[in-house]
């Protein structure tokens, strides 16, 4: 890989209005989801209508547009993705976000000349099993955010040159490894791998002694409670020196069920630290060369912070002070927010990598 290439910066989008928020806030590529088939059934997604609206606003300004298909599928799903896969035909997207060997194989037939990438869901974690996507035609393998960067580094120095790693450097992280998780499909019968994910994870458990059934007894790790199962968000935005070090292609943000906010917030975010890079004097393990100074990126917890500042709730001080500038940000945002579309929003210009 290049050193000097400037990594792609890969934002999520919804819904149409949100995939113009991303091409207008600095995204090189964003990844989207049709109705079915793409792991996200609760986003608004996007019918082939505005697929093909969306693929043409981000192609007049430059920019990728990736499509996910990475459910795991059964055979009552097949003949759906044939049909499915026959439609992106027509209305041509840069790649293909996939997980299922079964659902690849279809792709290489329907879409020949399409870009095809291995999803996360696939437990993408040593460099064989790079190697034998590539093998099949892959140009690209989305790398389980359980890797350390030394893996990801080691990663990159035994794959061909050609073959890409996207990896997820901000949002939401799974309870399983890299997806494999059954708490939906065990407490609703919503399979997580057929795109229907109702998040147990994220849901207030108590906790109960045996012999006194009904008694439940709350359990505390901060002010808005404990959440037993769920991991913490990724934040990664401090460390760019090193996601560059370990030759990652595309940094990827993770938030399709996010709204237009979030996604403007991280991708203004990212692209000026992509710019700025000033230097803090921390010292990057794999190059050891310092590493720029950052703010804080927008997390989950955030903008959490946000909506309980909008509701008048008591937060510590130590909370405030830590998110100042991400309610700065976002109560401009907001102020602006219903006028964006009318105002016009001019897109980020390219960043030169140096």
């Amino acid at each position: 890989m290049d050193a000097r290439k400037k990594p792609e910066l890969l934002l999520p989008a919804g819904s149409l209005e949100v995939l113009k928020i991303a091409v207008n806030y600095g995204a090189d590529a964003v990844y989207i989801g049709g109705g079915m088939y793409g792991l996200r059934a609760k986003a608004r997604n996007f019918s082939m209508e505005e697929m093909a609206q969306g693929i043409a606003y981000a192609h007049a300004h430059d920019v990728r547009v990736y499509v996910t298909a990475n459910i795991t599928a059964h055979n009552r799903d097949l003949t759906g993705v044939r049909a499915y896969f026959g439609e992106l035909r027509e209305i041509r997207p840069d790649a293909l976000i996939i997980s299922d060997p079964g659902v690849f194989e279809l792709a290489k037939e329907f879409l020949p000349e399409t870009e095809l990438h291995i999803s996360t869901q696939a437990n993408n974690v040593n460099y064989m099993t790079f190697r034998f996507w590539h093998r099949l035609g892959a140009k690209r393998v989305v790398s389980a955010r359980e890797l350390s960067l030394e893996e990801i580094g080691e990663l990159r120095r035994n794959i061909p040159e050609d073959l890409e790693i996207e990896t997820f450097v901000h949002g939401a992280m799974c309870i399983s490894y890299s997806g494999r998780c059954l708490l939906s499909n065990y407490f609703t019968g919503r399979d997580a791998n057929l795109d229907a994910c109702t998040h147990p994870c994220r849901w207030k458990y108590y906790v109960m002694e045996e012999t006194r059934p009904g008694e439940y007894l709350p359990v505390f790790e901060n002010e808005r409670g404990t959440y037993i199962f769920n991991s913490r968000d990724l934040c990664m935005i401090e460390h760019i020196p090193e996601l560059v070090a370990a030759g990652i292609d595309s940094f990827k943000i993770e938030g399709r069920m996010k709204t237009a906010l979030y996604v403007a917030a991280t991708g203004r975010q990212s692209t000026t630290i992509l710019k700025a890079r000033k230097n803090t004097g921390r010292v990057c393990r794999i190059t050891g060369k310092k590493c720029p100074s950052v703010p804080a990126a927008a997390t989950r917890q955030a903008f959490s912070l946000v909506r309980r500042e909008a509701a008048r709730r008591p937060m510590k001080a130590m909370n405030i002070k830590r998110n100042t500038h991400i309610l700065a940000f976002r109560l401009r945002l907001q102020r602006t927010e219903g006028s964006l579309w009318n105002r016009g929003i001019s897109s980020v210009s390219a960043i030169p990598w140096s």
